[in-house]
C-alpha cells in the first residue's frame, strides 16, 4: 500500500514495488517545508488624504509580511508584483478616518493598473464604504486572481465628500496569500 508525504505517494518499503521508495521518500522529506508559499501583507503605515472625485493609490509603507519580495516600500509602495506565477486569494480592506455623510467611499483592487488610477479597467474586486457621520466606516472584500510573472496588483480608493478624505493610518491594507 502506497504512503503519502505532502500529497507526494510513495510505496512503503515492505511494497514488492519498493525498488526507489527510499529516494523517492527522502525527496518528500526534503521538500518538507520548502514548497514555495509566496505571501505578503503590506499596509498603510500614516493616514493618507484623498482628495474629492479623484482615484488615489494607497501607500502600502509597512510590510507584515513578505515570502517572496513581492513589495518594495521604496520603489513602488502602492504595489504587490507577483514573483511566482498562480492563482492568488487577495484581501483587501480599509476604514475611513474623516466623518462625513456626503457622496461615497469606493476601494478598488487592480491589476497591472497605472499609477494614475485614472481606471477601473482592471478591477478584480470592489467594495464601497458608508458615508457617515457618526461612525468611521470600514470595509473588507476578497476574490481571486491569476497572476503572471511579474505582474501586479494595487488598492486605489475614490470618494466624493466634497473635501479631502483620509484613510485612517495602519488601516488601509492588502494581502496575497
Amino acid at each position: 500500500m502506497p504512503n503519502t508525504t505532502h500529497g507526494l505517494p510513495y510505496p512503503s518499503s515492505s511494497d514488492p514495488v519498493a525498488q526507489g521508495a527510499a529516494a523517492i521518500q527522502a525527496l518528500a522529506q526534503a521538500l518538507d517545508g520548502k514548497l514555495p508559499v509566496p505571501m505578503v501583507q503590506a499596509r498603510a503605515s500614516v493616514a493618507q488624504g484623498v482628495n474629492n472625485n479623484a482615484w488615489t493609490n494607497l501607500i502600502l509603507g509597512t510590510e507584515d509580511l513578505d515570502t517572496d519580495n513581492q513589495h518594495d516600500p521604496a520603489v513602488k509602495p502602492n504595489r504587490l508584483t507577483c514573483k511566482f506565477p498562480g492563482w492568488y486569494l487577495v484581501f483587501a480592506g480599509a476604514q475611513a478616518g474623516t466623518l462625513n455623510a456626503s457622496g461615497s467611499r469606493l476601494i478598488d483592487v487592480r491589476k497591472n493598473e497605472n499609477d494614475t488610477a485614472q481606471g477601473g479597467t482592471s478591477t478584480l474586486v470592489t467594495f464601497s464604504l458608508p458615508a457617515t457621520a457618526d461612525t468611521f466606516a470600514a470595509g473588507s472584500a476578497s476574490g481571486l486572481v491569476q497572476l503572471a510573472l511579474n505582474e501586479y496588483i494595487s488598492m486605489q480608493f475614490y470618494q466624493s465628500s466634497g473635501a479631502v478624505f483620509n484613510i485612517v493610518a495602519r488601516m488601509g491594507w492588502l494581502k496575497v496569500a
